[in-house]
């Protein structure tokens, strides 16, 4: 990589060389579910909005905009002069329907609906990496979170809002059910009051019997009544059991934490409770050999790598990194050296984005494809099954100025395996 940046560069490979063979049924790859609850073109991002600032999930462009709605939901609402600032968030031509987002005419045009309010991008914020976001400027960030943009047409006119992208709030659900995000399948789950998975069982009554004590059917209280699309199982033994599309819920004991999926793949017919299915292109899964898992290229079983920055407060960034750094490195960080090791994980040219893939085009015309802003790569060399997981670190400085050196290289880029 030396003909990449003018810089000295010091190769500091702190070969770390993990080679973790897959080990049994909770080490394959699992493909998640083909069906997505939202359309291609709409993005997740996260965004600090609110008095104080909080950070929240929120419906964005491809690059990275923020989505709104107004309090009126007609078209008409925001003339010529409101949409000085407030730009609508027209459709392509080839957009349909889907889930919560519906399209509304807008003269010869389209223009996306989320829940029936009509959403638009607001002129004064900045995509990530912008002239408003620098990425200077995060050189010295200890905590991820202030790296997150300001949604800052959320509450202008008090009449303006951040398209919020957890479904809590849409569902008539039972009140001790809640929804979050789960990216170890890619959408929102629903859960309980602590925060753990609730899982759906679409085998027969007979097979629940057979279940082990680890499992808890999810009570509801005598007074509660079936509500949206739950109702109520009436258990031999008098317990009433919710139930999610008539599929039977039940709690896993050895879920400690909100991040836990432990009963995944603990008994057969046993699976996450989806309530929002996102967007994961068909030639990737997720292993679950490792915490957290990590994301693969199916069609091979190699697992697949981001190209991070090495930040200055510490050796490295958090694992699943700063969207804005992998947006500002994109395909920079691996040159044509770099990939006879490094293989672009490449998109079919017919691929659009949705959730948290988005596409960066390459100079031969191809597309390529990354998660989180983060570029994805498989390694050459590895064999499929096998985390090659070697830490690469490539150290720089400047001999003159540190303005010389791309904003994006930090004190140096490593490898990392690309978590969900």
């Amino acid at each position: 990589m030396s003909d990449m940046h003018p810089v000295v560069r010091i190769a500091v490979k702190l070969s770390v060389l993990l080679s973790l063979t897959q080990m049994s049924s909770l080490s394959a790859a699992a493909p998640v579910s083909a069906r997505a609850d939202m359309p291609f073109s709409i993005m997740l991002g996260l965004v600090k909005s609110g008095s104080p600032a909080a950070q929240h999930l929120v419906f964005t462009t491809a690059s990275n905009l923020p989505l709104y709605y107004l309090d009126k939901s007609a078209v008409t609402a925001c003339d010529a002069a409101c949409q000085k600032l407030w730009s609508p968030f027209l459709a392509g031509g080839d957009d349909r329907p889907l889930g919560e987002w519906t399209l509304v005419a807008r003269g010869d045009a389209k223009q996306w609906a989320y829940r029936g309010k009509p959403v638009y991008t607001y002129a004064k914020d900045s995509a990530l990496g912008g002239d408003k976001y620098p990425l200077e400027s995060y050189r010295f960030i200890s905590n991820p979170n202030d790296a997150l943009p300001l949604a800052s047409g959320d509450g202008v006119g008090k009449k303006w809002h951040v398209a919020g992208a957890v479904w809590n709030g849409a569902f008539k659900k039972p009140t001790s059910i809640s929804v979050a995000e789960h990216l170890l399948v890619q959408g929102q789950i629903l859960v309980t009051t602590r925060g753990t998975a609730l899982y759906a069982f679409n085998g027969d009554r007979q097979a629940v019997a057979k279940l082990s004590e680890d499992w808890q059917p999810a009570q509801a209280g005598l007074a509660e009544l079936p509500v949206g699309e739950f109702s109520i199982i009436e258990l031999d033994n008098g317990i009433r059991q919710w139930a999610y599309r008539k599929q039977p819920l039940f709690s896993y004991k050895r879920d400690i934490n909100a991040a836990d999926l432990n009963g995944r793949d603990a008994a057969r017919g046993m699976g996450p409770a989806i309530a929002v299915q996102y967007f994961m292109p068909a030639d990737v899964a997720i292993a679950m050999d490792r915490p957290g898992g990590r994301l693969t290229q199916s069609s091979t079983g190699k697992a697949l790598y981001a190209r991070d920055r090495i930040d200055w407060t510490q050796i490295r960034m958090p694992t699943r990194g700063l969207p804005v750094v992998g947006q500002s490195i994109g395909i920079a960080g691996c040159n044509a050296d770099c990939e006879r090791e490094w293989a672009p994980f490449l998109a079919p040219l017919s691929a659009q984005p949705s959730g948290y893939w988005n596409l960066i085009a390459r100079p031969d015309g191809s597309k390529q494809w990354a998660y989180r802003g983060f570029a994805l790569y498989t390694y050459t060399n590895e064999a499929p099954g096998i985390v090659h997981h070697s830490e690469l670190y490539d150290a720089a400085y400047s001999e003159t100025t540190q303005e010389q050196r791309p904003a994006f290289m930090g004190i140096g880029l490593y490898w990392r395996v690309a978590t969900p």
